[in-house]
């Protein structure tokens, strides 16, 4: 019995989700043939109506109208901030086609059928010229943890080769590094690091140029910004660094 509430809560909540939002209310009836349809599965007016009750009792957004019906309101995303984060993730080269188009997915599934036709960028993200580097998500999470974490990171770097195709630079050189922040300049990401603690200088790496990156949890030799060349990073401040040193380029994370 338990579980059969379940079960009628989670698909009459996937129902109102995909076909109802403020212009668009269903009836018991429509919820039924729309559960049906969907996922093959027979639920009655009891059910559903129990169902209804308590997503309310939970605190979802359902309105009721005594001619219309019922629909759910409220998104993790309105109409605003779905647009803003497809635009985003449209925008950006250093997202690969694949994870450009299964983000964009998720923001669409949070909306009705009817509110994805305001959404058509989907169908664009292979229209611009976009990393190939499919690790860009995997490393930008590696590098944040490790940043948390003050630990050093290794990679190699690619290139390409005269003829065009992607390549290792210095024939696989292994780069070992001690990162401090994440910065985004126009959609493409970038590390500032220190990769030679003798030079006690910053470096900068486009992060979709890199690849195989792993933390490396047992190294000691993390180089703290503040020990730097002297007292130039003791109370260093990445906005000025980057307006003073990199145009165009903004704070992502730290």
């Amino acid at each position: 019995m338990i579980e059969n509430k379940k079960a009628s809560l989670l698909l009459v909540l996937k129902v109102l989700e995909k076909y109802s939002d403020e212009e668009h209310f269903l009836t018991q009836k429509e919820i039924s043939e729309l559960v049906y349809k969907e996922f093959n599965m027979s639920l009655e007016r009891k059910s559903i109506a129990f169902s209804l009750t308590l997503l309310e009792e939970l605190d979802y957004d359902i309105v009721k109208d005594h001619k219309k019906g019922v629909a759910l309101f409220s998104r993790n995303f309105d109409d605003t901030e779905a647009t803003y984060l497809i635009d985003a993730i449209y925008s950006s080269r250093s997202i690969d086609e694949k994870t450009a188009n299964n983000l964009i997915k998720k923001i669409f599934n949070d909306a009705s059928i009817y509110k994805r036709v305001s959404f058509p960028y989907l169908y664009k993200t292979s229209e611009i010229n976009r990393t190939k580097n499919k690790e860009i998500m995997y490393s930008i999470s590696i590098l944040l943890e490790a940043i948390k974490s003050k630990k050093r990171v290794s990679f190699q770097v690619l290139s390409y080769d005269k003829n065009g195709k992607i390549t290792k630079r210095l024939n696989g050189f292994i780069y070992k590094i001690s990162p401090y922040f994440l910065v985004n300049n126009f959609g493409r990401y970038y590390l500032l690091c220190n990769y030679r603690a003798d030079y006690k200088t910053l470096n900068t790496f486009r992060i979709d140029y890199m690849t195989n990156i792993s933390s490396m949890e047992n190294d000691p030799y993390f180089t703290p910004l503040e020990r730097l060349d002297g007292d130039k990073y003791k109370n260093f401040s990445v906005s000025k660094y980057i307006k003073g040193n990199i145009k165009g380029i903004f704070l992502l994370m730290s």
